[in-house]
């Protein structure tokens, strides 16, 4: 049962990891530039691989991202995968018919993303300009993002020593292949090789590089999973020129797919939406400018609203008594005047 279990887990995994792949047609990617390529167990041995052992596709380079050994169940398995970089990209079939024909390749599914500037979309202007009058309210509404989900640890890569020593303090210079900043040991020989300059290729440059040059039992990017919860965060610069909510009852920061922001007096500060959905993230900051109120650019808050009622039916009703009176006074007097002709 327990056996059954951990290959049940072992499974899992395997999916995971090839979600890439199954996300491609649900975003109706037509076109893919970067593959993430398994190899097949036969040939774990066969060294570093060239542009020329695939001639189906075009590429610009290819790098090792994983030669990963691990053991389930008393079970001993071994990944080795590469990331494909493409001159000219091609079509998802064209992607599945190279997996199928080479023999070197098990599987073959979408790479990852480079990280891009993420997109936040509200019920303001296209510039991000929101000019508002003292007293005025704004009610924001939240109608989408386009985010960017990091698929891997930027900061650090994983090793697993074949030969570990217990006795010694591992330091950078004992990884000579990569450039350190730090070492973190996290038991059984796997460490947590820290980069001195962090990102998206030199993380891949790294493993690739410990995976050629190096002598480890396991190579690794760090791939991790997100928390799978959706929220949209407001926050304001400065609370004393805007604030999230009316005059009486405001915050800096609230969350939510809407927020109410009100002018409170003349300045300039900025509006910032976090945006977070199972890992895609996305930002985005707008300028809010608050001036006076003016006839030029005046435009009603609701308030004078209140006070136009406050002033003007009363007005009205003690005009009409007016009137009333009037007419009821003149025709008294055209009555006495009868009277007396009488």
């Amino acid at each position: 049962m327990k056996k059954n279990m951990l290959l049940f887990i072992l499974a899992v995994i395997l999916l995971v990891n090839s979600m890439p792949a199954l996300s491609v047609a649900a975003d109706g990617v037509e076109k893919v530039k970067a593959l993430n390529v398994r190899i097949a167990k036969e040939y774990y041995e066969h060294g570093k691989f060239t542009a020329e052992d695939f001639p189906e596709l075009d590429l610009e380079s290819l790098y090792i991202i994983s030669d990963c050994n691990y053991e389930i169940a008393d079970i001993h398995y071994r990944e080795v995968c590469y990331y494909f970089v493409l001159k000219t990209a091609i079509s998802i079939e064209e992607m599945k018919n190279f997996a199928k024909s080479n023999p070197y390749v098990e599987t073959a599914y979408m790479g990852y993303t480079e990280p891009f500037e993420g997109t936040v979309k509200l019920n303001v202007p296209e510039d991000k300009k929101i000019k508002l009058e003292v007293g005025e309210s704004l009610d924001l509404r939240f109608l989408g993002a386009k985010g960017y989900t990091m698929p891997f640890a930027f900061s650090y890569v994983v090793v697993c020593l074949d030969e570990y020593d217990d006795t010694h303090i591992y330091e950078p210079k004992d990884f000579p292949e990569v450039i350190l900043s730090k070492v973190k040991h996290k038991g059984n020989g796997r460490f947590e090789l820290y980069l001195q300059e962090p990102g998206f290729w030199n993380a891949i440059k790294a493993v690739d590089a410990l995976s050629v040059e190096g002598n480890y039992y396991s190579v690794d990017l760090e791939s991790f999973e997100h928390p799978s919860f959706f929220e949209i965060k407001w926050s304001v610069a400065d609370r004393n020129v805007a604030a999230l909510g009316d005059r009486e009852n405001n915050t800096d920061k609230c969350s939510g797919d809407v927020a109410k922001l009100t002018a409170l007096k003349e300045g300039v500060t900025t509006l910032e939406v976090s945006y977070y959905n199972g890992g895609e993230e996305a930002d985005g900051i707008y300028e809010i400018e608050v001036v006076s109120q003016g006839k030029e650019n005046y435009v009603n808050t609701g308030e004078d609203n209140d006070i136009f009622y406050v002033l003007f039916i009363p007005g009205i009703a003690g005009l009409f008594f007016v009137v009333i009176f009037v007419l009821i006074k003149k025709k008294s007097i055209c009555i006495a005047e009868k009277d007396m002709l009488q």
